[in-house]
């Protein structure tokens, strides 16, 4: 029952520090199985699932998926609003809702199954959208707009100088992102893909709000 070969997709955004004692435990208890992984874009997550092309998946949740896939809830990840430190919004000490309207905002491409979410995202009369949250942060850092990203991605170039946190005036809450465990129920995982899936499972949601 244990499968030769198991593939994981850990979406772009999605930290996988908290995985790596999972995943070094993984290759004791099962070092036969070939371990794939794959870092997906926020559009094709989904689809790499839907297609039977990756086993498991964690990926930004989403208001509905596609037949033939279970998912779980993991926890929360934190959405932080940044901009370059030459942007006109880095010297807005409280950001209002007016201002980041005045200034292009770049969201991240998701997938249609998403309906609306998009759109509750968008905050600007302006935007860009970009699939890879890679090439938002290169648009960001050059100062062709802001964006809202996951702190993983975002917190050394802060750290750096490269980017500045903005606060909004209107909201006081942190901006979170949920995370969902998503797997296929087209073909059945084997002993490896359970014990995966299971141990991810058993992680508290506070490890995928990335501390400073």
């Amino acid at each position: 029952g244990i499968e030769t070969q198991l593939c994981l997709s850990i979406e772009q955004g999605i930290s996988a520090k908290p995985l790596t004692p999972l995943i070094a435990e993984f290759t004791t208890k099962f070092p036969s199985v070939s371990l794939e992984i794959s870092t997906p874009s926020p559009a094709s997550s989904a689809a790499l699932l839907r297609e039977g092309r990756t086993d498991i998946g964690l990926m930004a949740e989403q208001e509905g998926y596609p037949s033939g896939l279970q998912f779980r809830g993991l926890g929360y990840s934190k959405l932080i609003p940044v901009c370059a430190p030459d942007h006109p919004l880095a010297a807005s000490g409280q950001a209002s809702y007016g201002e980041l309207r005045q200034h292009r905002q770049i969201l991240r491409h998701k997938s249609p199954v998403e309906g609306s979410s998009q759109q509750n995202e968008k905050k600007s009369a302006t935007a860009w959208t970009v699939e890879s949250p890679d090439l938002i942060l290169d648009f960001v850092r050059t100062g062709f707009g802001w964006a809202e990203l996951p702190l993983s991605l975002v917190a050394t170039s802060i750290q750096a100088g490269d980017l500045v946190q903005l606060h909004y005036a209107f909201q006081q809450n942190d901006l979170l992102e949920g995370i969902d465990l998503v797997w296929t129920e087209q073909r059945a995982l084997g002993a490896a893909g359970q014990w995966v899936r299971d141990e991810v499972l058993k992680l508290p949601q506070t490890v995928w709000q990335e501390q400073w």
